[in-house]
């Protein structure tokens, strides 16, 4: 594919973009739709339209561009759901499709390591080529806002497996801990006192497997008024794909469906890699705080 060039898409090419897809759909997919359906997707692809999806965060596009001529366009929602795939006429049947999507897909599992499966509606014209791209139906054919599709979806293995935490993996658990820097061992740490903690502690404690090695785990809990996270640690091999963040992000969700508000957290004072993990994903250091600790026997 000599001379096409793929590219996160910028504020100023929206127009560019909305032209070339209502052209598409003009001609290879109107013809097959209600008034309704036809006025949905002028909206929907309009340039103000696309300036504010990809201005959020939820949608992100790229750009297939051939010199100055845009050849196609996939635009993403969540990280998991094709919302649009064109590619104009004239350069049709060269590959770009699926080279749109191996670059969406990318993006999408470095920001969700565990994604497992990817889905789009399809127009009833589209589906035979979202067959070739590895999509299959899930769905009988639907119509809303007078939009017809076809629900599809592909599924592939993810690299990496999330499950909640057993005490049956306790000994690679046991040793990713004594492994990392910034993870303290001590005697509320045995199998024993594990289980106590993930049974006192449904859907809050989680762990990430590769090929059925722990390399991730966080222990989440609450008191009823506060949550706390203690042990967040991926194998250093691992880190940088997001799964810390992801399990973080979990467990505070499960956290929030409990009526909880607040969490804290414990990392010591020389453990930099630590800091700089919290400070990003949004944690504030409390300097008004002291820890009062006590032995109880």
């Amino acid at each position: 594919m000599n001379g096409y060039k793929y590219k996160e898409f910028q504020s100023g090419q929206e127009k560019t973009v909305s032209e070339m897809v209502w052209n598409v759909f003009n001609e290879f997919v109107a013809p097959g739709y209600p008034k309704e359906g036809i006025d949905t997707f002028m909206r929907f692809t309009s340039p103000e339209s696309l300036v504010q999806m990809l201005d959020s965060k939820r949608f992100f596009g790229i750009c297939c561009w051939y010199e100055n001529q845009l050849a196609g366009f996939v635009l993403v929602r969540d990280f998991n759901h094709i919302s649009l795939l064109f590619v104009d006429k004239q350069f049709q049947k060269q590959g770009i499709s699926k080279e749109l999507l191996r670059i969406a897909l990318h993006r999408c599992s470095e920001k969700n390591p565990f994604l497992a499966e990817i889905t789009v509606n399809a127009a009833p014209f589209a589906v035979e080529a979202y067959k070739k791209l590895g999509f299959a139906e899930t769905g009988e054919s639907k119509i809303e806002d007078g939009i017809i599709y076809i629900p599809m979806s592909m599924k592939f293995k993810s690299e990496f497996s999330l499950s909640e935490m057993s005490v049956s993996d306790y000994d690679q658990i046991y040793d990713l801990w004594k492994n990392s820097d910034g993870i303290g061992i001590n005697d509320v740490d045995t199998k024993e006192r594990l289980e106590i903690f993930i049974k006192k502690n449904p859907n809050l404690c989680y762990i990430t497997k590769k090929d059925e090695k722990v390399i991730g785990t966080i222990l989440c809990g609450c008191d009823g008024r506060r949550g706390y996270i203690y042990h967040a640690a991926v194998n250093q091999e691992y880190r940088g794909h997001g799964i810390g963040r992801i399990m973080v992000e979990i467990a505070l969700f499960n956290l929030k469906e409990l009526g909880i508000r607040k969490c804290h957290l414990f990392t010591f004072k020389d453990n930099e890699t630590g800091k700089i993990f919290w400070t990003t994903l949004g944690w504030q250091k409390r300097d008004d705080l002291l820890i009062f600790s006590k032995e109880l026997n």
